[in-house]
């Protein structure tokens, strides 16, 4: 997380808080929506919400589109630039996608492999 973060019983900020989570708490992601994640602390076995903006994950778009986290926008937690390959503001948009699995499957030449 990205700030001290509430984590909520409901995706609604008018829930019950069951904690303020700090910076850089380990967090467990079951599923993100456009605004609110599902996630556990540590070994915790409770779940709660908190806003999908404050989340900040390590991942491709192919492991992060999965858990909700697409069309990432610069202000939120888990927007990185590189993964907003055509620079348009939204990481992991369907375009980003698309970019990166031609990346992924552009043939890469091995050392001493080019024209003599």
């Amino acid at each position: 997380m990205t700030s001290p973060t509430p984590q909520y019983a409901q995706p609604d900020p008018r829930s019950r808080v069951l904690v303020t989570l700090p910076v850089r708490t380990p967090l467990t992601v079951y599923r993100c929506f456009p605004r609110w994640c599902e996630v556990s602390v540590g070994q915790e076995v409770t779940r709660g919400w908190i806003l999908r903006a404050s989340v900040s994950v390590p991942g491709s778009c192919r492991q992060l589109v999965p858990l909700g986290f697409k069309d990432l926008r610069r202000q939120e937690g888990g927007f990185r630039p590189e993964l907003d390959y055509n620079r348009n503001g939204r990481a992991c948009d369907p375009e980003d996608l698309k970019a990166e699995k031609l990346r992924s499957a552009a043939p890469t030449l091995a050392a001493g492999n080019g024209r003599s």
